[in-house]
């Protein structure tokens, strides 16, 4: 009996040993790996720290290297997803904030995930942006996009004990009271003014808001309309009766000039002006609320219309290029039938998206699609990556397709600055400010603008308007943001 014992004593020790040394072995063999990055979390691993005496008696330097030990451990991915299963067995159906709705992953949200304070700033600085603008170029020639992220859409869908979030809920409606109140106080300081004439030249050189020209007294911009209801706009063709498009074909070259001339001896087209320069004197508070209404675009009741389609991605946060046309023909006031009618092609079917990096799990993988789109297909880049200027040949990029992040096909990813020269000869330009939403919406918009200037305030250090090319004036301003993103955002600052 004693030697029974002393036996089990003897494997139980063993066993142990065995179970520590491969234990360490596969610590070792990971942290000997020297990866830095993980592909399947979308995130950089931690990095063994420094022995140092004053982390060693903190408990820092304890409490660092255990979490490196855990992100270096050999076959942790395999070890990650395994856990993720053994929940889904139990019975959990939400991890990391992601709900498990079957095939599809939804991204959720509380109310701690937003600073009231950070919100309350961003709706300042981009309605403060907004309505600045307006001066320049005219009221409706300026939107912003709000996306719904898929827990606002499928909410139904989810049991009521999941806690999500509904502060997105009102972001639309204070982005319209904010603006709103901005233009009335943008006309009640311009009417104590006399209308000046801009000059076109930036003396000053330094990158301001002068330098991309927003100034008044274009009378060409009135062409240019994202106006709702109007049964011109049906192409998104805003540029109605404007003689530099050369897809308008209802004036000739001849009146063309007649314009110019009647423009610059000021002694014709006086309405076009009075538009550009007293819209933003004549508001009071009931046609501000009416401006400000179509200028801020909710795009919940256009996908919650088709979220029975796959206008998201089932692993991803992101819309599908089928969910960015649907925003495209709102947005242009246009039929569905002209997005679903649309030659598609699949570039890629094994995509696994944000969510699927949070919860390691998919019972569907996606699929990457493209519109064949010719002014898109024909359009050039130029990326600005924190002052590094490279060209590209296409919109697309083959090369990420065969990365784990297939979503950036579209534009190769987020940069500060990206410039578009499409395939479309109007000389119109579009300014969107964006986050990674837009990067599958601008194939759209290339049938409609020869130029789209994209900034992402994420990836830039100072003001909009040190990226923006000087002596140049958009004809149209976008900006298109998830609402969930766009309130936690930190960057809006930069919009000053």
């Amino acid at each position: 009996m004693h030697n029974k014992k002393k036996v089990l004593h003897i494997v139980q020790v063993v066993f142990f040993l065995l179970i520590l040394g491969a234990g360490t072995a596969a610590v070792l063999f990971g942290a000997c790996e020297g990866k830095t990055q993980s592909e399947l979390e979308k995130r950089e691993l931690k990095s063994f720290p420094d022995a140092k005496v004053a982390d060693i008696f903190s408990g820092k330097f304890e409490s660092e290297f255990d979490e490196a030990l855990s992100d270096h451990m050999w076959g942790r991915d395999l070890f990650v997803t395994a856990k993720t299963w053994a929940r889904i067995l139990l019975g959990t159906r939400e991890i990391d904030g992601v709900y498990i709705d079957d095939e599809r992953l939804i991204e959720t949200y509380k109310d701690s995930d937003f600073d009231d304070k950070q919100i309350h700033d961003n709706i300042a600085d981009v309605t403060g942006f907004m309505s600045a603008i307006t001066g320049g170029i005219g009221a409706d020639h300026v939107k912003m996009v709000l996306v719904p992220s898929k827990c606002s859409v499928y909410r139904e869908e989810m049991p009521g004990y999941m806690p999500t979030s509904a502060r997105a809920d009102s972001v639309a409606k204070e982005l319209r009271a904010a603006l709103a109140e901005n233009l009335v106080k943008g006309a009640s300081l311009e009417s104590d003014e006399e209308p000046e004439e801009t000059d076109d030249t930036d003396p000053a050189g330094d990158g301001s808001e002068e330098d991309f020209n927003f100034d008044e007294g274009d009378p060409e911009s009135e062409d240019f309309d994202f106006d709702e209801g109007d049964p011109e706009s049906e192409d998104f063709n805003f540029d109605d009766g404007d003689p530099a498009n050369e897809e308008s074909g209802d004036e000739s070259e001849e009146d063309a000039e007649e314009e110019e001339e009647t423009d610059e001896d000021g002694s014709d087209d006086t309405a076009s002006e009075e538009n550009t320069t007293s819209e933003v004197k004549t508001y009071d508070e009931a046609s501000a609320r009416e401006q400000a209404e179509k200028m801020i675009i909710d795009l919940r009741p256009t996908l919650a219309a088709h979220k029975t389609e796959d206008i998201y991605y089932l692993t991803d946060h992101h819309w599908t290029t089928l969910g960015a046309g649907y925003a495209y023909a709102e947005l242009q006031k246009q039929s569905v039938e002209t997005i679903t009618g649309m030659q598609t092609e699949t570039v890629a079917d094994d995509f696994l998206g944000t969510d699927y990096n949070r919860t390691h799990y998919h019972k569907n993988k996606d699929e990457i699609k493209r519109c064949v789109i010719p002014e898109a297909d024909a359009a050039t880049a130029e990326i600005n990556d924190s002052g590094d200027i490279s060209n590209r040949d296409s919109i697309y990029d083959t090369d990420a397709l065969k990365t784990a992040d297939k979503y950036n096909y579209f534009f190769s990813g987020n940069y500060g600055a990206i410039t578009v020269n499409s395939g479309t000869k109007n000389g119109k330009t579009l300014l969107i400010v964006k986050d990674s939403f837009s990067n599958s919406l601008v194939p759209y918009l290339c049938k409609d603008y020869q130029k789209i200037i994209m900034v992402d305030l994420r990836y830039v250090n100072s003001s909009i308007y040190d990226y923006l090319p000087k002596d140049e004036k958009p004809d149209d301003v976008l900006i298109v943001y998830n609402e969930e993103k766009f309130m936690q955002d930190t960057h809006q600052m930069y919009l000053k």
